[in-house]
């Protein structure tokens, strides 16, 4: 959808009456396209990936980062 999410974590994971899976605490998501990239550090330090940490441009692969840790 163009838009990376940047916090994933299990506290921002939430599951509904229903089970449905919910992601909450959009405050650091961002809008990038399909192939934009972005440069802001930002997010928990627990699950940041390399290139947040190294200060390199980077895309939704964070956010599989964050899913695997």
């Amino acid at each position: 959808m163009g838009i990376v999410y940047r916090d994933l974590k299990l506290e921002n994971i939430m599951i509904s009456e229903n089970g449905h899976i919910k992601l909450i605490d959009f405050g650091l998501a961002k809008l990038i396209g399909q192939q934009g990239r972005t440069q802001t550090p930002c997010g928990t330090a627990d699950y940041l990936a390399p290139e947040i940490v190294h200060q390199v441009p980077y895309g939704f692969e964070v956010d599989i980062w964050s899913f695997g840790i």
